[in-house]
């Protein structure tokens, strides 16, 4: 089995500098135990509804999260070639966790973890996807569907950035996409910050 997996990252993390700082830390960041920057990228969608809830501090608003059903909607990700550990780590400070107290498990078909207990944080639910090209695709949501809470327009602005770079999207194609995701921005509203980002 593969050490590497494709991350699916679908929020502000579809940004390069801001997974970076999962990785690498930074003044509000751990970092990975492991700093060694994505071996490759790459862009996809996954079968799962994009909302928005609970309460950043950091953001000052909702945060992405996917419907953990699959066949609820489509969800534009931006793939990062990670190690599992690494993407332990990035799960772990996404749920104000340390690096290290997770672990991560794949077998030929699934994913599970072990360590520390996070059933009841923010982003507690793993998910697997088809295989890449040999390597699994993975990432995290909600255990339970939170409720809806608006994204502040930074958040947005980093979704924008990302799916600018990764996905190629001009600002009326961003727009176009958070309008069909619930984040309770006007049409007119996002093409400012879209193309503003």
């Amino acid at each position: 089995m593969t050490d590497l997996v494709w991350y699916a990252a679908y929020g502000s993390n579809l940004e390069r500098s801001r997974f970076l700082r999962y990785l690498q830390g930074d003044d509000t960041h751990v970092g990975a135990r492991d700093r060694t920057p994505p071996r490759d990228s790459g862009c996809d969608r996954v079968d799962h509804a994009l909302g928005f809830g609970h309460l950043s501090r950091r953001w000052g608003g909702g945060v992405a999260y996917l419907d953990a059903d699959p066949g609820s909607g489509q969800t534009l990700v931006r793939l990062w070639l990670v190690t599992v550990d690494q993407f332990a780590d990035v799960w772990a400070q996404e749920n104000r966790s340390t690096p290290g107290e997770v672990v991560v498990e794949l077998d030929q078909t699934g994913i599970s973890s072990g360590g520390a207990d996070l059933s009841a944080a923010p982003y507690g639910r793993l998910l697997r996807w088809a295989d890449r090209g040999g390597v699994p695709v993975v990432g995290f949501t909600s255990t339970v569907p939170p409720g809806p809470n608006r994204p502040s327009a930074a958040y947005l602005a980093a979704m924008a950035r990302g799916l600018a770079d990764g996905h190629g999207l001009a600002p009326e194609g961003i727009a176009a996409y958070l309008r069909t995701c619930r984040c309770g921005w006007s049409s007119a509203d996002l093409l400012g910050l879209a193309a503003s980002a």
